[in-house]
């Protein structure tokens, strides 16, 4: 059977346009900016969280009764109001152009949740729950080396049989990509396995969902790890855990459904909201419920889809959705940024998680950096408009992106920033005044488009956010550093 990759993988690319501006250029705006609405903090550090939630509950912004996180209204009916917006200018010498033709979308109230949230792992009691629901009436191994072939006395002998073969057959490159002094020095190697190699593969053992202890790897720095790592002949679960959350290492979920040799490796094609997949008999409505259900197994109640895909692969198609938090019924921006750790002690990946769904249902998942709302602080903080967010983008989009104009080498080159589309959403800021993984969800002006280096798209995936506006305070996220 074939394997597929995860979809929970890396898709940045090697090419990372690193934003080498400093706080006070992130954080100083023109004196203008105070006539329009609700000035911006231009003396503050934007990553102070406990500032920003002060702001978010000066008196204009009070609410008479703030719910739990658990007890927030998660569908909520807010009207939408859309206009269209276009700017254009270039910098750095005609190096660095910027153009925007964009919608632009906003609750028409102009209001918009705030919430502290926490980076957590995955607990024992996940674990077993999903381990029940994915294998109920199974058996599962613990998987000790994933792929692996189990050697034994009889297999070294037979690995060196075939290796001398080749030798006697002039095939070594051919057939193993080894020179024949490498297949000999190969040879030698095994033979010296041999005395120590167990007669007999030695017996599965059989999991009954308890995380097991294990290790990760920082810096040539063990960090330990609590892992449920566990398969069949046709499934495969790997969860894995901090036990020190103040180390490098995050919470992770892969699972894969390997009965069928399909490997859906194929171009996304981005699917609208609600649409159903011809030729599948799964409905959208069926496949959405079969995200909900695995979260719902988790103790997970606050997610929705963000952004779909159809799949196919040799006639055979399925369903691969991103999924967002909600914050009071809100679903957080759709994103797909990186992280740098530059000078901070914690890293802490922004929160991804994508489900794949075919006819036969749960085929593929992949969680990486999971969090948890731990208070929602505010339901409705009045945010600045888009005018005055429209002045901030234009004020600092080429104060951000003209060091990207000349390369780490000192050679210029051409550098663009073009922006299609523009959200009130929500992101997750960090709060790097601590070692800790916290956090908040505020407010933000999303603008989606592509950066492009000498023609070049910079980065890989759709979409792409080229620039953030925190909405409460008026400051720039930076997405990179993830403040």
């Amino acid at each position: 059977m074939r394997r597929c990759k995860n979809t929970l993988i890396d898709e940045r690319g090697t090419e990372n346009m690193k934003k080498t501006v400093s706080i006070l250029l992130i954080i100083v705006m023109t004196a203008a900016l105070a006539s329009c609405g609700r000035a911006a903090d231009v003396t503050v550090v934007p990553t102070d969280t406990e500032r920003i939630v002060e702001v978010s509950l000066e008196p204009e912004n009070d609410t008479a009764e703030i719910p739990k996180a658990e007890e927030a209204p998660q569908t909520p009916e807010a009207e939408y109001t859309r206009e269209y917006y276009a700017f254009s200018t270039t910098a750095a010498d005609g190096l660095l152009s910027v153009d925007v033709a964009a919608q632009v979308r906003y609750p028409a109230s102009l209001q918009m949740p705030v919430a502290r949230v926490n980076a957590v792992g995955f607990t024992q009691e996940q674990a077993s729950a999903y381990f029940n629901y994915l294998f109920a009436g199974e058996q599962p191994i613990v998987v000790v080396n994933h792929g692996a072939a189990k050697v034994t006395k009889q297999s070294l002998r037979d690995q060196i049989a075939l290796y001398e073969q080749q030798i006697a057959d002039g095939t070594t490159m051919t057939q193993s990509l080894l020179t024949e002094d490498e297949t000999r020095e190969e040879i030698e190697r095994l033979e010296k396995q041999i005395p120590d190699a167990p007669d007999t593969v030695p017996p599965d053992v059989l999991s009954d969902g308890t995380m097991l202890p294990g290790v990760r790897m920082h810096d040539e720095t063990p960090e330990e790890l609590l892992e449920l790592n566990v398969e069949t002949d046709n499934k495969w679960l790997d969860i894995y855990t901090p036990v020190n959350p103040d180390e490098h290492a995050e919470g992770h979920f892969f699972y894969n459904r390997k009965d069928k040799d399909i490997c859906y490796q194929s171009e996304e094609t981005p699917l609208a909201q609600d649409t159903s997949i011809e030729g599948m008999n799964m409905t959208w409505d069926d496949a959405v419920a079969v995200c909900m259900e695995f979260l719902a197994v988790g103790g997970v109640n606050d997610m929705t889809v963000g952004q779909a895909f159809q799949l196919e692969a040799d006639g055979n198609y399925a369903y691969r959705f991103r999924l967002v938090r909600t914050v009071a019924g809100v679903p957080l921006a759709v994103n797909r940024e990186g992280t740098d750790y530059k000078g901070v002690n914690t890293p802490w990946r922004y929160e991804e998680l994508i489900i794949t769904v075919d006819d036969d249902g749960l085929l593929d998942v992949g969680w990486g950096s999971p969090v948890e709302t731990k208070e929602i602080v505010n339901t409705a903080a009045d945010v600045i408009p888009f005018s005055q967010a429209a002045e901030i983008f234009e004020t600092m989009v080429t104060e951000v992106y003209e060091p990207s104009t000349v390369r780490y080498d000192g050679e210029k080159r051409e550098a663009g920033v073009s922006v299609d589309e523009i959200v009130l959403s929500i992101l997750r800021i960090r709060d790097v005044s601590t070692d800790e993984r916290t956090g908040l969800y505020v407010p933000a002006w999303v603008f989606y488009g592509e950066t492009t280096l000498n023609g070049r798209p910079n980065k890989k995936w759709e979409p792409r956010i080229v620039f953030a506006i925190n909405a409460i305070d008026g400051s720039v996220i930076n997405m990179e550093l993830g403040y």
